[in-house]
């Protein structure tokens, strides 16, 4: 994508609590735009990156809105667990979860460690709850 997307909910003032903002990661253009429906009809705001610099970009611009980065683990150049390490290092208040379709014996094979963050497995049942547990559940209007 040429540009962030924010999906869902308003920015107008004076209407309750802020809404939860979770970015989407991934470089399968299929399973990005995917997920961004499932969580918009959850009720959240949602931002999305096909890579880990688009991601970065993002968070440069929208950091302090965003309460969770969803994060696909093996993309091209740099991975989920290297941009979970930048946004735990300028952005702490934002949670990171990596999801892959991998499995952990497979992202070893690739030499990536994904210690310190909680990592599932796709396809998520239920990835609106798994998300919810996480930052809580959407602050619909």
């Amino acid at each position: 994508m040429d540009e962030h997307t924010l999906i869902g909910g308003s920015d107008e003032a004076g209407g309750g609590p802020a809404p939860l903002v979770v970015l989407v990661v991934d470089d399968d253009e299929l399973v990005r735009w995917s997920t961004v429906r499932l969580l918009r009809g959850a009720g959240y705001e949602v931002l999305d990156a096909a890579g880990v610099d688009e991601a970065l970009i993002c968070m440069e611009q929208q950091g302090a809105r965003v309460s969770l980065v969803l994060s696909d683990v093996i993309m091209p150049g740099q991975s989920g667990y290297e941009l979970g390490r930048e946004v735990r290092t300028h952005w702490p208040h934002a949670q990171v979860v990596l999801i892959s379709g991998y499995t952990p014996v497979a992202i070893d094979r690739h030499g990536i460690d994904t210690a310190g963050f909680r990592l599932v497995r796709k396809p998520v049942a239920d990835l609106p709850g798994m998300v919810a547990e996480v930052i809580g559940p959407a602050r619909v209007a």
